[in-house]
């Protein structure tokens, strides 16, 4: 499957359920414990890159989420807590986004 295809299929789930969906499908997967063990590894180096990058120049969030992602495709405590992280951050995203359209059409209305 492409990237493209698995970034479809992971959108198309619902907030919440992202994560987890994922490590199910990986852990239904023949996998070798090193596989899993370098999966893992680049994980831990993208976060600490993106903590570092966090002070120094550099996409830090970006490399610390999918450093996160890469985890959790192989930890289900991991795929757990970042669909929580996905859920709290829709929810923000959505009374954003309703606050700023109220905003727009009172100064439409103007």
């Amino acid at each position: 499957m492409s990237l493209r295809e698995q970034w479809k299929h992971f959108i198309e789930v619902p907030s919440g359920r992202r994560f987890i969906t994922r490590y199910r499908a990986r852990r239904g997967q023949q996998g070798s414990l090193l596989r899993k063990g370098l999966i893992v590894g680049a994980g831990l180096l993208l976060m600490l890159a993106g903590v570092a990058m966090l002070v120094l120049p550099g996409p830090g969030l970006v490399a610390i989420v999918v450093g996160a992602a890469f985890i959790a495709e192989e930890s289900r405590i991991a795929a757990h807590v970042l669909d929580r992280i996905d859920l709290w951050g829709t929810r923000i995203y959505r009374r954003w986004r309703a606050r700023r359209q109220a905003r727009t059409s009172d100064e439409e209305g103007r």
